[in-house]
């Protein structure tokens, strides 16, 4: 007889669930990351049960490109444009999660013309790598200043993400303040 597990409306982080020796970030682990973890274990030279074994700085501070102050008013998915390969992917309209993911990765995606999707996860300074991403991108979206974007416009492009659970939780759900894979709302 074939038996399907019991759904629930929220998950959990492993930290949750287990206690955490160390976290190696990524999917996967860089080499190099991997490699210092290693010699770390053999050298006896770990630091505090629980440590992310990476940088603790966001992907943008080793992301090659060309940062500029621009306001954006469209968002792109990454397939539909040809990016610039020298300009900052969300200058450019394209959704990255490098603002609020851990660096140490070496910014392959991004070499590879492909906005960061958030794997290495959040760094020690951000409390939710989600919420972090969307206040970012409150930022470059005109919400403040001389050329203010009407409520209008913000929900025309608020509208142009799919799937912002995904885009924004696709790795860091379960240790986020939603911790929900659906939410319930109430019809009036």
């Amino acid at each position: 007889m074939l038996a399907l597990p019991q759904k629930f409306d929220t998950v959990s982080c492993l930290s949750d669930v287990v206690d955490v020796d160390y976290y190696l970030p990524g999917c996967p682990p860089e080499t190099e990351l991997v490699e210092e973890a290693l010699k770390a274990i053999v050298s006896d030279k770990l630091p505090p049960r629980g440590a992310v074994l990476a940088p603790d700085r966001i992907l943008c501070d080793e992301c090659p490109r060309k940062r500029e102050d621009k306001k954006i008013s469209t968002i792109h998915r990454h397939h539909e444009v040809t990016p610039d390969p020298e300009k900052c992917l969300l200058d450019q309209g394209i959704l990255c999660m490098g603002i609020a993911t851990r660096a140490g990765c070496g910014a392959k995606c991004i070499a590879a013309n492909i906005p960061c999707r958030g794997c290495m996860g959040p760094t020690s300074k951000v409390f939710d790598q989600g919420a972090k991403a969307v206040a970012s991108l409150a930022s470059i979206i005109g919400l403040e200043g001389e050329e203010q974007m009407s409520d209008a416009d913000v929900k025309k492009l608020m509208d142009q993400i799919r799937d912002p659970l995904g885009i924004f939780y696709m790795f860091s759900l379960p240790s986020s303040t939603l911790k929900r894979t659906i939410t319930k709302m109430k019809r009036s």
